[in-house]
């Protein structure tokens, strides 16, 4: 039953991205491991609005500027899970060129739970888009845009590129501030 919701859920967060743009290819060997830099980052220093998921969040990136591929890796941790509990996953894309974080949110319910004993077929789906985009696509859940998974990458970005504007965090913006989904992949 967990597998089918992690599928539901990254097909619902593929959904919601724009992938309209086209993206170069890595290349055919992206060499590492590599030495990587590393930062913690608390939640409510990236967005003053968050009142859950307040877990430190840990960003990592190769220390050298030329072994960097230009895409960025997120992790979200499962229920229950915290950004901590996946640093290896993370700080291993970082040490093979990608830029990479893992996110804190709230997530201390199964996405199951939410929808219950209800007929609608739609219902998870729509629990994930709230989840995803904070905006009112389900009765089940309550996520203000504060504090949807877009909102969060969003911050982080900005707080990451404030702090260490030669790294590259802000290639990951558009220049309205929306995360470039087509250079970010989700885990």
């Amino acid at each position: 039953m967990h597998r089918r919701h992690l599928v539901l859920a990254c097909l619902a967060l593929l959904a919601a991205c724009n992938l309209s743009e086209r993206v170069d290819p890595l290349p055919d060997s992206v060499p590492g491991p590599h030495q990587i830099l590393s930062y913690a980052v608390e939640p409510e220093d990236t967005e003053p609005d968050l009142t859950t998921g307040l877990e430190t969040q840990y960003a990592y990136l190769p220390a050298e500027a030329s072994a960097r591929v230009g895409r960025l890796v997120i992790f979200i941790p499962g229920t229950f899970g915290q950004p901590q509990g996946y640093l290896r996953i993370v700080q291993a894309a970082a040490q093979y060129g990608y830029h990479a974080f893992g996110i804190a949110y709230q997530n201390d319910r199964p996405i199951g739970n939410y929808c219950g004993t209800t007929t609608d077929s739609t219902c998870t789906e729509r629990v994930l888009r709230e989840f995803f985009e904070g905006v009112d696509h389900s009765p089940e859940v309550e996520v203000t845009e504060a504090e949807s998974f877009t909102n969060r990458i969003r911050q982080m970005l900005r707080h990451l590129d404030a702090a260490q504007p030669t790294e590259g965090w802000g290639n990951f913006l558009t220049t309205n501030g929306t995360p470039r989904w087509e250079l970010i992949s989700l885990g």
